[in-house]
């Protein structure tokens, strides 16, 4: 097992035990579901735009080398209405998916400390509010980060009704095998595109 493998295993039982005692992520904050951080700007009835950052570790001395792919190909997928979770873990029919598509997030290795990032949202009057599936772990303190990118505007396949908790995200095709979390949503009443 790598250092860097072994430096995760020991941290995320106590960032989790961490996380359940704070009690639930912020509203409008970025947010991990796996080795990614996913950044809402709007969650209007017509799409999503976000920020993305992949691939993070604590930052230190021994630091990964720079000698990643020139992209990640990222999938995002979406589904409504949210079905129940299983142990945490959200698996929607196929038939509810409104995304299903990949994004390309340019390697941009950079230093970077989640709690701060902190862009407005698009929309004043509709800030996006997102919880996880289940209390997955959120990176601490400053964090290496090789893949960064955004803003990215997606479309749904059709349009949306605005509610709380209406639709789930996933950065991992709902792979339950995965250790990552799913996104649930609120959709606000507000428009991404002019058509």
């Amino acid at each position: 097992m790598s250092k860097r493998h072994r430096v995760r295993a020991l941290l995320i039982p106590t960032l989790a035990a961490a996380f359940l005692l704070a009690g639930q992520l912020p509203a409008f904050a970025p947010h991990a579901g796996s080795d990614a951080v996913f950044h809402p700007l709007a969650i209007c009835r017509d799409g999503i735009r976000f920020l993305f950052w992949a691939d993070y570790y604590p930052a230190g001395p021994d630091n990964p080398a720079d000698h990643q792919a020139p992209d990640r190909v990222q999938s995002v997928q979406a589904a409504t209405p949210v079905p129940a979770a299983v142990n945490g873990r959200i698996t929607p029919p196929a038939d509810t998916l409104v995304l299903d598509t990949t994004i390309n997030v340019p390697h941009a290795p950079q230093l970077i400390d989640f709690a701060t990032v902190n862009p407005p949202p698009l929309f004043a009057k509709y800030p996006p509010h997102v919880t996880l599936s289940w209390p997955y772990p959120q990176p601490v303190g400053l964090q290496y980060v090789h893949y960064a990118g955004g803003p990215y505007t997606l479309r749904w396949d059709r349009k949306l009704k605005a509610g709380p908790q209406s639709l789930v995200l996933s950065f991992d095709r709902y792979d339950t095998t995965t250790y990552s979390a799913e996104i649930i949503a609120d959709v606000d009443n507000c428009r991404l595109f002019k058509h």
